[in-house]
């Protein structure tokens, strides 16, 4: 059910979005977008950026600063180059949702990290037209193509899985503006070479990688952090991981000094969810953790930010 946050209507689950897809289509939009932070809830939009494509032919698209009414903070402006004073005179999120919904249409979304940006648009898109009645718009069920996913499946061992990164490993030529339009073609043209590299390469992306189990993750140090918050904890992950590989996380709790195990139980201390799945569903873990809590039991559910945290663990 639709529910009212600071008098904004929500779909709290989401329930029509689409799904990630590994069908790499040749007729696709490209979404991008700026914000004041990562929560939907509670930060603000303040650029888009659409770039449609018919068998990998540019053949529209638009790219718009947006007014989020409120301050842009130094952060956000040292990252992207928008300041409060350019998006003063923009237009509002609710003047370009129309267009941004009619530039979409039916088509397969494409971005990296794109679940990020869809949540967003969903967002706003069922505020806007929920208001107006217009159910038959209000949800954004496009699935969508994640050229972070596809990197991460071809190409293991990268130091880390960001967009200027794979630009980099794909010599994709760059400059380093970091805005939704050069974001859109960046991620467009990384995407066509992957592609070429897939059929090249004969490569079926829906085969299942090996599952690691808790116990065959074996200690590979001497050197253990008694005063680690996770030292002598149970860990517990579920969903696929943004920066490393399942095995490689458990392989930093044991030698931590941390325990791991596969799945929840009432001697769960911590179920790590990968940053996909914090923003995106609920797996049978979650829920059991979830339920565990509710009885008491001492259990924490943290993302996969909150876990490098604690670890205090830097990509280099």
């Amino acid at each position: 059910m639709p529910v009212g946050i600071n008098g904004i209507t929500y779909d709290p689950y989401r329930t029509g979005k689409g799904k990630l897809s590994y069908d790499l289509e040749n007729d696709y939009v490209t979404l991008d977008i700026e914000t004041t932070g990562l929560d939907p809830k509670y930060d603000k939009i303040i650029e888009i950026a659409v770039v449609k494509y018919k068998n990998d032919i540019q053949v529209d698209g638009f790219s718009t600063l947006i007014n989020p009414e409120r301050e842009i903070d130094d952060f956000i402006t040292e990252l992207t180059g928008i300041t409060n004073e350019m998006v003063l005179n923009a237009p509002f999120i609710n003047e370009v949702i129309p267009d941004l919904n009619d530039l979409i249409g039916k088509d397969i979304l494409l971005g990296h990290n794109i679940v990020f940006d869809v949540n967003f648009i969903y967002d706003y898109n069922f505020n806007y037209y929920s208001y107006l009645n217009d159910f038959e718009k209000a949800s954004i069920s496009n699935n969508y193509i994640d050229t972070m996913y596809l990197s991460r499946k071809l190409f293991k061992g990268m130091a880390n899985y960001k967009l200027r990164t794979l630009v980099n490993f794909l010599g994709v030529a760059e400059n380093t503006e970091h805005r939704a339009l050069s974001d859109c073609l960046y991620t467009s043209e990384c995407y066509r070479i992957m592609k070429k590299y897939i059929s090249e390469n004969n490569i079926d992306l829906k085969s299942k990688p090996k599952h690691w189990k808790a116990k065959d993750i074996v200690v590979t140090t001497d050197v253990i952090d008694k005063d680690n918050l996770l030292f002598e904890k149970e860990c517990v992950f579920t969903g696929e991981l943004e920066r490393m590989t399942r095995k490689h996380a458990m392989q930093m709790v044991i030698d931590i000094g941390g325990k791991c195990a596969d799945n929840v139980t009432r001697n769960t201390n911590f179920l790590i969810l990968g940053n996909f799945a914090y923003q995106d569903y609920k797996s049978n873990k979650r829920k059991k953790a979830e339920e565990y809590k509710r009885k008491g039991y001492e259990i924490e559910i943290i993302s996969e930010n909150v876990f490098y945290d604690i670890l205090n663990f830097k990509e280099e």
